[in-house]
Parts: C-alpha cells; sequence; structure tokens
C-alpha cells in the first residue's frame, strides 16, 4: 500500500532521499505486527498452488509506506482464492470475486503480490500501480516470479490519485476537492499552479494512459486507512469506474438480494478495509455517497478465507 500525503518529491516521485534508491530486502515474518507470520521471500505463501515470492523494502522515512506487504493485501489475496474454488452459477456477476477472464487494475500495489495473486487467479491482464517510488521493487518482485508467471500478463504502471483531483465533477452538489487545496491541506507547498508545463503534461499523458485501459475490476487493499486518503482514492475510482474502457460493461441478471438488475455495470471496484480509526468507515461511506457510488458488504464468513481474516476488516464492492 502507497500513500501521497504532502511528502514533497520531485516529477518523477521520488523525496530528495531515494532519487538514488538502495533497495535493501526484509522478510515479512521480521515485522513483529503481522497478523501471519508468513516467509514470503521462500514462497511459503500460495495462491491457487502457485507459491508467491515477494520481498519487502526498507521505506525511507514514516510516510513511504509502499514498500512493504500489507496484511490485509494477503487477507484479499486468500479471499479471492476462496471465491475461486468454488463455482456458483446463480452467483451475482456484479457481487462477485471472481477474476478468470477480467481485466484487473489494482491501485496501491506496493509489493505487488496482489497483482501477482489475480494472474494466478485467472485475470486476462493484471495492471499494477503505484507512485513511482514503489516500482522499482514491484518490478523486482515480478522478476523473482518470472519463472511461473512466464505466459502472464502483468504490467507495471505510474498512478498517483492526485491526478484526478483536478478534475471536478458535482456529486450530490458538492464539487471534488480541487488539487491545489488537497496538497494545501497536506502541507506541500507545491501547487498545481506552479507545476511547470513538461510535469503537468507528463501527468495528463500517464493518467489518459491509464484511462484507456480496458479494466473490468479494481482491486485495493488496505490502501484507506487515513481520512485524508478518501477523497484522492474515490476520485481515483469515480474516473475509472465512469471513464475506463471495459471489455464487460453490461450485463442483463435478476439477483434474489438485490431484485432486477436488468443491464447492471459489472464494472467495479473490490476494496478490502482495515478499520484502524474511530469514525473512519462512517467517513468513508459518506464520501461514496457524495461521489454518488454505490457500495456492498460482502459477508464477513462467507466472503473471508477461514485462517486469514480478521474481524476490523471488511470486503466492499463499490460500482455505479
Amino acid at each position: 500500500m502507497s500513500m501521497n500525503d504532502g511528502v514533497e518529491r520531485d516529477e518523477e516521485g521520488y523525496t530528495s532521499s531515494d532519487t538514488e534508491m538502495n533497495v535493501r530486502m526484509v522478510p515479512l515474518f521480521n515485522r513483529e505486527e503481522s497478523m501471519f507470520f508468513l516467509d514470503l521471500i521462500g514462497g511459503e505463501f500460495k495462491i491457487n498452488k502457485n507459491s508467491i515470492f515477494i520481498e519487502d523494502a526498507i521505506n525511507q522515512h514514516q510516510d513511504d509506506t509502499g514498500n512493504r506487504t500489507w496484511d490485509g493485501s494477503i487477507v484479499l489475496c486468500k479471499a479471492l482464492e476462496k471465491t475461486y474454488a468454488r463455482s456458483d452459477e446463480n452467483e451475482s456477476k456484479l457481487f462477485s470475486l471472481h477474476l478468470k477472464n477480467l481485466n484487473v487494475l489494482e491501485l496501491g500495489s506496493g509489493t505487488g503480490i496482489l497483482s501477482i495473486a489475480a494472474s494466478y487467479l485467472g485475470a486476462r491482464n493484471s495492471y499494477g500501480t503505484d507512485l513511482k517510488y514503489c516500482l522499482p521493487l514491484l518490478s523486482h518482485n515480478l522478476k523473482l516470479n518470472h519463472n511461473v508467471l512466464k505466459d502472464k500478463s502483468i504490467h507495471i504502471m505510474e498512478l498517483d490519485w492526485f491526478w484526478f483531483l483536478d478534475e471536478k465533477e458535482d456529486h450530490n452538489n458538492n464539487s471534488c476537492t480541487s488539487i491545489t487545496n488537497i496538497v494545501n491541506n497536506n502541507n506541500n507547498n507545491v501547487t498545481k499552479n506552479n507545476e511547470d508545463h513538461n510535469t503537468l503534461t507528463k501527468r495528463q499523458l500517464l493518467r489518459d494512459e491509464i484511462l484507456s485501459i480496458s479494466i473490468d475490476v479494481i482491486l485495493a487493499a488496505d490502501v484507506v486507512w487515513q481520512e485524508k486518503l478518501l477523497v484522492p482514492f474515490l476520485s481515483t475510482i469515480s474516473m475509472l469506474l465512469r471513464n475506463s474502457k471495459s471489455s464487460n460493461t453490461t450485463v442483463s441478471q435478476k439477483d434474489d438480494a438485490f431484485g432486477d438488475i436488468s443491464l447492471s455495470p459489472t464494472k467495479k471496484c473490490i476494496l478490502l478495509y482495515t478499520d484502524r480509526y474511530k469514525n473512519l468507515k462512517s467517513k468513508l461511506i459518506e464520501e461514496l455517497e457524495n461521489f454518488n457510488l454505490k457500495y456492498y458488504f460482502h459477508d464477513y464468513n462467507t466472503a473471508f478465507h477461514e485462517e486469514f481474516r480478521d474481524e476490523s476488516m471488511s470486503i466492499i464492492t463499490i460500482y455505479l
């Protein structure tokens, strides 16, 4: 998981201390705060009988969170695997956690474990996206798994959620906060107005490249753990759901729980949310409604793997 919360970076996404980043790898199981004693480097973690080899790296400072594997990513991997192992023809396509033959884009990929797992669970294409400082480690981990991945199609792309904040949309008469306001609120002195033309052009091109991808499912695990990340995250989700292409936009179906969902959109975001701060979940729901985004909380016992879960976690499907 990664975040952009006001730390000053250059146009390439690096802080002053990590321009020449020397990645030092450490195993996840040395982190005492982890819920799971797993040797990720040794391939102990398996998805669909495939070992996934993942190395963490040392973050440069407390605001860099993308160079470590978060427990939520592991939990969502196993929840998706649980769905993959069963076949329910009566399951709602919109609220299914299946990824088979779908184009999947992950937000805040970090070490890449979820993007790799998506490929092992049948995704047609898997896109791992994050801030630029995270991409060297993400690329490194794909190489670690190359012998098994081989024919799997996984792509790495730079994506900063703040790129979407200059798109002012009306959500229940509440305009989406501008990028200048968000950056100022995060005590960052660099504003949209004083960014040079080349930087803005580059960001526009990168953003447009993301929007040109055919996306069926957006995956995100443990990426909104502070209130100040909600608007940037949901701005990105909103833009991707509304503007990106899809290989399977709608499906005509009926659902016992939700009634007639004729020509229902199937493009969606599957979010693993961990509740860490008081009132953050209610704020998330409030912002979802401000963005005119619908949401569905999956049943805890049905969705989660029995050995990889925690009561602080929820799996939420977000859709239009």
